[in-house]
């Protein structure tokens, strides 16, 4: 399925968040309606709207398809005395329709759009008390932040809202990843396609041009509305805080106590805890209860959402300089992100983000190293006078655990999103104002100066200070992260250094090489290759910070954390995107806590990862049934093109939701075993295993997936029939 907030199809005309459609048992009386609409006729600013107007004399009107329908207050109070309003949202879209038309064709500053802005405030008031009376979630009309798109082929290239652009979906069994690209970018494209294997670790692929679907970034997208199972009335997806995955169906609050059902909403609270997510927890709550603005219902918690193994993907010149100096071209290390959350109305919401890299005793020339990658937070922390405060105290908390842990140094980026760039969390408050780089470094050194002074570390210096301290005298001693900006620095230094040995032609004529920068007694090119690199390190040393925890350390560097990884967090630029697609973002509290209701339940979907044997997918559907090699694991794709010597059974690392996706296609599908989709295969064959089979593991998985899908199936069935029946009993009474 596209992105939902996407207009995606062939002729881009069709909008997936349109239909208010419903049946509701419920008539709002017209009584009721004409007093709300006597307000609204009533009202100084309804001069404009008591009759129909002539559309076509508005300057900016436009004929054809995308013109808009109007509506007025004659029109709508003729529906009220006809009758023809049959639940109280139709009359609410056409009084939001009335609106609407207006600020879309006029100017926010002519008289005509304010006196429909300060008619539409009449309306909420009035219309409120009904609102409340029939259980609705609210009158407003409500629209998702318009946000931009990063291209994939260029990261500078944006698409912004009211752009067309390409978009792909690669689907996989634990996440979709989307490659967007603009216009420009995809008309340059090859026909053999976009290659993604730099991305996607697990395959080697080109995307062909044409798998491609053209889509619209729109400039105002409604708010999906969700209907209840039962009841049929019309909710925001929002304001219900309803997540898809947990349950299909909607039930609202109301049907819900006539129910008597509780459903799991997948609590952050929930998740598991780990070492250092406690350490955190423990050390920032117990500063924070120093201060008198600080409350018991202001505590703070964090989860470790990502503690993951990684590579560092070294560029080709300094893959060759490392090789040259004998140092292992693999550089490992931990990712580490950690989200921090409150309680807000009885709703956990996230409020700060703090993605760091862990290098340890062997990871040259990054040994015993900490690199804090991204830092984010989101102005809904409370008491918001100690927000400064709290922050300060997290990274605080953290360095003292770096210390503890037997780390040596850590290395901070001081360097400010630019404005309307979102870092880890979609779409911040309009009020968060996004601080400058003068700023910013002022704010890391009052904490750093606050950890020198508690002894959390000893000293801490911008980065020329700490090359120059050290007589640096090549690249290769310098600290080299993952998406860091030094990288691409050394990279183009080197280059530049290579190419003016090779033609003896300096890029700068006035060049002359810096005895006090480390050159001497090294070869040329290295020589160049330092004195070009300080003359970056010169412009960005303020925004690039050096920390000494503490001296040299021996001892091993242990993690008392299991490792694990959640794919769709795993990177700021998938965890953002994936954000974007549905819609999670963090504009305001309501949506806030929305969007971390759905992040939580995709973290509570951890499970032990299997990888397939041949091609290294996760997305593991047969295990060998041999005692001989019983960890033999092969994806669908595989196992259809290579196969195996011993019999292959259905792997029981399978989630309920992928299974009963699987098993109603299979039901239909007449492919055979030849059908690429994700566990059609897999689902044939152990059901044809099942027949003669002595009751195995994997049959065991089977027989249970079948007896929850039957079992989910006779509750919905005997859900209907009770309420119905309680219906009825309380019609009676």
């Amino acid at each position: 399925m596209p992105p939902s907030r996407l207009i995606i199809n062939s002729r881009n005309v069709l909008d997936l968040n349109q239909g208010f459609g419903g049946d509701y048992d419920a008539e709002v009386s017209r009584r009721e309606l004409m007093i709300v609409w006597n307000q609204l006729e009533q009202d100084e600013a309804s001069a404009f709207f008591r009759r129909p107007g002539d559309v076509t004399a508005i300057p900016k009107y436009s004929k054809g398809p995308k013109a808009r329908e109007s509506m007025d207050l004659w029109t709508i109070g003729q529906k009220i005395k006809e009758g023809l309003y049959k639940k109280l949202t139709e009359f609410m879209d056409d009084c939001h329709l009335m609106f609407e038309h207006v600020y879309h064709y006029y100017s926010n500053r002519s008289t005509v759009y304010k006196q429909a802005w300060n008619l539409e405030r009449t309306f909420k008031k009035a219309v409120q008390p009904l609102v409340d009376r029939y259980g609705y979630c609210c009158s407003k009309k409500m629209y998702y932040t318009p946000v931009s798109f990063s291209c994939y082929k260029k990261k500078d290239c944006m698409i912004p809202p009211g752009k067309y652009f390409y978009c792909h979906q690669l689907m996989s069994r634990d996440i979709t990843e989307y490659y967007f690209l603009c216009v420009n970018c995809y008309n340059k494209l090859p026909v053999e396609g976009l290659d993604v294997s730099q991305t996607n670790e697990n395959e080697s692929m080109l995307i062909p041009k044409t798998d491609f679907i053209r889509g619209y970034n729109p400039l105002q997208n409604p708010e999906r509305f969700v209907f209840c199972a039962y009841c049929k009335k019309r909710f925001h997806e929002v304001c219900v805080r309803h997540c898809s995955r947990i349950s299909e169906d909607f039930i609202c609050m109301d049907c819900s106590q006539v129910l008597d059902q509780q459903l799991d909403d997948f609590s952050p609270l929930e998740l598991p805890q780990h070492h250092i997510a406690n350490f955190l927890q423990m050390r920032v709550n117990a500063k924070m209860k120093n201060y008198a603005e600080w409350t018991d219902d202001d505590i703070m918690h964090f989860r470790l959402v990502t503690n993951a193994e990684k590579i560092v993907q070294l560029q080709p010149l300094i893959k060759e300089l490392y090789s040259q100096h004998g140092i292992s071209e693999v550089i490992p290390y931990k990712l580490k992100i950690v989200l921090a959350f409150q309680i807000r109305d009885n709703e956990p919401v996230f409020f700060f983000a703090l993605n760091a890299q862990e290098y340890y005793q062997d990871a040259s020339p990054n040994r015993r190293s900490v690199y804090i990658a991204y830092l984010d937070s989101v102005k809904i922390f409370q008491p918001s006078s100690l927000r400064s405060t709290a922050y300060h105290e997290i990274l605080l908390s953290y360095l003292e655990y770096c210390k503890l842990a037997k780390f040596e140094t850590a290395y901070i980026w001081a360097c400010p999103p630019n404005p309307g760039i979102d870092y880890v969390f979609n779409c911040h408050p309009t009020e968060q104002k996004t601080p400058g780089k003068k700023l910013l470094r002022n704010w890391y050194s009052t904490m750093l100066d606050k950890a020198v002074e508690r002894k959390i570390v000893q000293r801490y210096c911008n980065i020329l200070e700490k090359v120059t301290s050290d007589d640096v005298r090549s690249p290769h001693e310098l600290p080299y992260f993952e998406g860091d900006c030094w990288p691409d620095v050394i990279e183009s230094a080197i280059e530049k250094a290579k190419k003016e040995l090779e033609t003896g032609i300096p890029e700068d004529k006035n060049y002359k090489p810096n005895r006090r920068s480390g050159s001497r007694n090294l070869p040329d090119d290295f020589g160049n290759t330092m004195a070009k690199l300080l003359k970056d390190i010169k412009k960005n040393q303020d925004n690039y910070l050096y920390v000494q925890i503490q001296d040299r350390m021996e001892v091993p560097i242990t993690d008392r954390s299991k490792t694990f990884m959640c794919n769709f967090i795993e990177s700021r630029d998938a965890f953002l995107t994936y954000c974007r697609c549905h819609n999670w973002e963090f504009s305001t509290l309501r949506h806030a806590a929305y969007s971390t209701k759905c992040i939580s339940f995709h973290l509570h979907q951890l499970e032990p990862q299997f990888v397939c044997d041949i091609c290294g997918s996760t997305n593991v559907s047969w295990q060998c049934n041999d005692k001989s090699c019983p960890e033999f694991d092969l994806c669908n794709e595989c196992y259809i093109r290579e196969g195996h010597c011993h019999e292959m059974l259905m792997s029981t690392n399978i989630s309920y939701h992928d299974f009963v996706k699987g098993f109603y296609h299979a039901r239909i599908c007449s492919r055979g075993m030849d059908c690429g989709i994700y566990l059609c295969a897999s689902i044939k064959k152990q059901a044809q295993h099942y027949v003669t089979c002595l009751q195995c593991a994997s049959c065991e998985t089977f027989v249970e997936m079948k007896r929850k899908l039957h079992s989910a199936n006779r509750t919905r069935k005997n859900e209907d029939e009770e309420f119905s029946r309680r219906k009825r009993m309380r019609q009676d009474a």
